[in-house]
């Protein structure tokens, strides 16, 4: 269906419409609830950007416009809103007006829709309690969750590394029961990287903190995780190892493969 096919209703019978599954929740307060409100009640809401709503066994259900559709109910103003059954549009996609989607948003709507891959993302974050960005690092294989970050937003994010993520979960936990004071965007963070290190003896760090407990201490970035982990690691060893060099050393190369391999694809697309 066109635009230019597209008819503009206008209604206050709030009745009629229902929160769609697979969209994000409303979630109103602060400034944003403030500014939207403002804008609502000083121009009610513009007919050029109308609420978006899919007919599905005589319901309609908000694909777009949720927000400003629950604070206008709120405010007992005029809704305009389009019925648009082109399966082509994605409330993800063409979001781009009222509150911006964050990665949490993205994330539960493609998991609303059972897309496996986010389902277990979602499922790891929430049983290893650790916030959602550093699980779609460790399971992407990726130091950062920016490099996923289209990927996820598309529905297109793939789980690759769910051995390395369960690992480093695992020693992470058992620090963390020894001081959960550690931090865990750093320690996590450092952990990951230290995976990629070769001639390493993994299971080392957990023997370590379990006889030398005193040695954890709460880091505040990854640096200073790397090093607490190459002390505790080193503590007692006659040979050190430069854990924290070979762990930077490591995310480096995987940086300059990651970037290589995306070039690669950006050309094969535009041959």
């Amino acid at each position: 269906m066109s635009k230019s096919q597209l008819v503009i209703n206008r209604t206050k019978n709030y009745q009629m419409f229902e929160y769609q599954g697979g969209n994000r929740d409303v979630e109103l307060n602060g400034t944003r609830r403030k500014l939207l409100k403002k804008s609502l009640e000083e121009f009610g809401w513009l007919e050029y950007m109308p609420m978006i709503v899919k007919k599905t066994s005589g319901k309609l259900f908000i694909t777009e416009g949720q927000h400003r559709f629950a604070l206008a109910s709120e405010l007992k103003i005029e809704v305009p809103y389009v019925i648009e059954n082109d399966i082509r549009i994605d409330p993800v996609l063409i979001s781009g007006t009222g509150v911006p989607w964050n990665l949490k948003n993205f994330v539960a709507s493609h998991a609303a829709k059972q897309n496996k891959d986010f389902v277990e993302l979602l499922d790891f974050t929430n049983d290893n309690e650790i916030p959602l960005a550093i699980a779609i690092a460790i399971l992407g294989n990726n130091a950062t969750e920016r490099n996923h970050l289209d990927a996820i937003k598309r529905g297109t994010w793939k789980i690759s590394s769910r051995k390395l993520a369960n690992d480093v979960m695992n020693v992470y936990r058992e620090l963390n029961s020894l001081n959960n004071d550690i931090g865990v965007r750093s320690v996590v963070g450092a952990l990951y990287a230290i995976w990629h290190c070769k001639g390493l003896d993994m299971n080392r760090f957990a023997q370590q903190a379990r006889r030398y407990p005193r040695m954890l201490h709460k880091v505040s970035n990854r640096d200073d995780a790397l090093l607490m982990l190459e002390d505790l690691y080193n503590f007692g060893k006659h040979q050190k190892d430069p854990i924290k060099i070979m762990a930077e050393n490591a995310l480096r190369q995987r940086s300059a493969t990651y970037a290589a391999k995306s070039r690669k694809i950006t050309e094969e697309k535009a041959a």
